[in-house]
Formats: structure tokens, sequence, C-alpha cells
């Protein structure tokens, strides 16, 4: 097997062990050259686990899974024989960078995040509210891409990617067409067959193609500043609405705690820290954001991005 290395977010690395590079992770990763460097996630990763210490199954598919605290880190071996990848970002890596940004005194919510001049918009909401819609409508009127699907946050407001790539729905079309229109024949292509597949599932399987930013010609950026404006987005808005950051803390919080359970991820029982850290993070993070409830199409509007085409990148 191989070792790469990846860089999450700021100060937090995983190392991944196997035979060929994943092009998910070759997608939302950016791989660092250093190989000996000290790895706080530890991932080896095959089709087939020999006596993993849990076992599970997500929408049907078999994976096992062992987990253990090494070095003040995390050490992890998954194994699952279909979107081996996929299983193991949602499993083991996600659930294991939540853990150790709660040792580092931050929380990981599912989010997207935008920089405009006016400073930095996190639009968060439950799975499928349109974060990576209203992000890209944000983008494509003068915004710059910070972080798609999970965003880290310090307490004193920082923000910072854990991906770095995006998500791309069939809804790209109709949210942002220019920067649809940027990608490869391939890639459009493989956008329409996964909103059929998802069709034909009757939405049990919603499989999404992650494309690295320079993808849609775009290029990604660090926050210059700290959350300047949370968008909780919310399809039963009729219009954006000022609410407290501890009512945004606590509906992001109790999302990821959702998400959690719905994958059934055995990280938690590791015990490195609670929910209730996040919301309190959460809460210190947003105390002098403006902060809203809005629906998707409306969503982007508080971003402050620029009311016109955004400058693209070749």
């Amino acid at each position: 097997m191989t070792r790469r290395t990846y860089e999450l977010t700021t100060g937090l690395h995983l190392a991944v062990h196997t035979r060929d590079e994943p092009a998910l992770f070759r997608s939302l990763f950016g791989t660092v050259e250093e190989r000996t460097l000290r790895a706080d996630i530890d991932l080896s990763l095959s089709m087939r686990l020999r006596e993993p210490s849990e076992r599970g199954r997500y929408k049907g598919i078999p994976w096992g899974i062992n987990a253990r605290e090494q070095d003040g880190g995390i050490a992890l071996a998954f194994g699952a024989p279909f979107f081996t990848a996929y299983l193991a970002l949602h499993l083991a890596v996600i659930p294991a960078a939540q853990a150790m940004l709660r040792r580092a005194g931050r929380a990981l919510v599912a989010g997207a995040a935008v920089q405009t001049p006016g400073g930095a918009t996190l639009f968060l909401g439950g799975t499928g509210a349109g974060k990576t819609g209203a992000m890209l409508r944000a983008v494509a009127a003068g915004a710059h891409p910070v972080g798609d699907e999970y965003v880290a946050l310090g307490a004193g407001g920082e923000l910072d990617s854990l991906l770095h790539g995006v998500a791309v729905r069939r809804n790209l079309r109709i949210d942002a067409p220019a920067l649809y229109g940027r990608l490869s024949r391939r890639d459009r292509g493989l956008v329409t067959l996964f909103h059929v597949g998802a069709l034909a599932s009757g939405g049990r399987l919603r499989p999404l193609l992650h494309v690295a930013w320079p993808q849609l010609g775009l290029l990604q950026e660090r926050a210059e500043s700290s959350v300047a404006r949370a968008v909780w987005i919310d399809a039963g808005a009729r219009e954006p609405h000022a609410v407290t950051p501890a009512e945004i803390a606590t509906r992001a919080a109790r999302h990821m705690e959702a998400r959690a359970a719905a994958y059934g991820s055995p990280i938690p029982a590791l015990g490195i820290g609670t929910p209730g850290d996040d919301r309190a993070v959460l809460e210190r993070a947003l105390a002098s954001a403006e902060c809203y409830v809005a629906p998707s199409a409306l969503a982007a509007a508080l971003s402050g991005a620029p009311a016109q085409e955004a400058s693209l990148t070749h």
C-alpha cells in the first residue's frame, strides 16, 4: 500500500494507506508531499477488512471498521466492497475530523461558505436544503468560494474549509448556469446519470459528483475574516428574517448529530468531546455575526456578493 498525506484543514492532517488513490479523495483533498508528516488521522483503506471491531450496513452496503486513539490522534482501518472511499469519508474520516477538531476547541458543521469584501458568509441547513446552491449563486455574483459540505469554525469565528472540492448536482444548471457550462462533457454526463439514479431509487441513493474547484474555473480561498453572516436555509421560510446566534448554533449542532446517527459511525464511541462542545463553540463563533433564516433562493443575496457575473479564472 502507498501512504498519501492530506491537509484537511489548518493543523489537521489525514494519512491514507491504500493501493490506488481514490478519485474522490483526489478531488476533495490536496496532497501533501512530505510523506513523513505526522498525521492526526491515520486511515487504512481496503475493500475487505478482516476482523473489524464494528460492522454495519449503509443503504444495504456492508462495512467494517477498527478505530482507536493512537499517539494523540485516531487510527482507523476501514473496509467496504462498494463505494469504499465514499463510505470511508462519511463513516470514518468526517467523524474522526470532528472529534479531533473538538479536541482543539473547534467545531465542524455541514455547510458552505463564501468570502466577500463585507466578510465571510456561512450557509447552513438540513440535508438537501440548498446550501451548495446558495453558495454557488453567491460565487456567480462575485463572491469567492471558501468551502462546501463541511466547514470548521473556531470560537473566535475563524472559518476554514474541510474539503477542497464542491458537490455538483443537476440543479447547478439553474443555480449558476455559467459555472455548469464550465464542467467537462463527461462531468455533465455524470451529473445527469447520478440524477437519474437518484430518481430511480426513489431518493434512497443520492450519488453526487465531487469536483475540484479548478474544474469550475475557480480558485478556493481561505476566509480572510471571521464569520460576518450565518444563514440557515429553510424551505419553509418565505423571506429572510433575523434570529439569534444561539438558534443557529443549536440547529447546526443538532443537524450534525442527526447525520452521525444516520450513517451509524462508531467514532463517537471514542468519547472525544460531545455535541454540547460543538454548540458552545458555535455560539461563541457566531456571537458577533448577523444571523438569518431564509429560503435557498434568497440566501445568496445576504452574502453581500457584488451583483455582477464572477470573473472566473481559467
